[in-house]
């Protein structure tokens, strides 16, 4: 098809431009501009090859009206040649710049970048508890009492007090005594535990207890 029939028939110009690819995307696009620019090149080309003849020749006056409208159609040509090249241009800025693209156009976008999976935070290992240096309480030890011999005592009668409550009695021929680290009272297990405590020593003679303690003493068991 001649460049000059498309361009000075419209209905030809428009089933040419039928046959162009549609501008689906950025490329189909700029590829329809170079070949309508090619087009418009050969139409301009074959306007101009007239003027290069000899010029002192002198045109006849069909000659001047071939060529005022060969220039009409070549002017024509240019405008709708223009339209195409603007219309075509205009769709490539407005995808190019981002505005909203036809229903099949593909949108290529970054892929988002998945972030890497934490890693469990471990636990810190429990830490040993402190071991208790604290030396264990002492175990309960016998005591043991003694006091001055009283003159024509037989034996002693020994009593120890914690508190108001008795704990242990018993009686000697010596005048001492051992109190064991544990023992038993009043149906009950005993030992000196920590308190504030009270002994009696009463001698004993022709087998009567006298009516007066030759002791009367404190004893204080501290804590362990």
């Amino acid at each position: 098809m001649s460049p000059e029939l498309v361009l000075v028939d419209p209905s030809l110009a428009e089933r040419e431009r039928s046959r162009l690819p549609h501008p689906d995307d950025t490329l189909a696009r700029l590829e329809a501009l170079v070949q309508t620019s090619r087009m418009a090149s050969l139409a301009r080309r074959s306007m101009e090859a007239p003027a290069s003849r000899a010029p002192d020749s002198i045109e006849s006056p069909r000659r001047i009206s071939r060529a005022g409208r060969r220039r009409s159609v070549a002017f024509a040509g240019g405008a709708t040649a223009g339209a195409l090249v603007i219309a075509l241009l205009v769709g490539v800025r407005v995808d190019l710049g981002g505005a909203p693209a036809g229903a099949d156009t593909v949108v290529l976008e970054a892929p988002i970048s998945e972030s890497a999976p934490e890693a469990p935070v471990e636990a810190d290992e429990a830490s040993p508890s402190p071991v208790d240096r604290t030396p264990p309480p002492p175990a309960p030890a016998p005591q043991r009492f003694a006091w001055a011999p009283a003159s024509g005592a037989a034996s002693y009668h020994v009593e120890l007090f914690l508190g108001s409550s008795k704990v242990f009695e018993t009686g000697t021929r010596q005048p001492a005594v051992t109190v064991p680290a544990r023992w038993r009272f009043e149906g009950r297990t005993r030992t000196l535990v920590p308190g504030d405590y009270r002994w009696y020593v009463w001698p004993v003679r022709s087998g009567r207890r006298s009516g007066t303690a030759i002791v009367q003493a404190r004893l204080v068991v501290p804590p362990r």
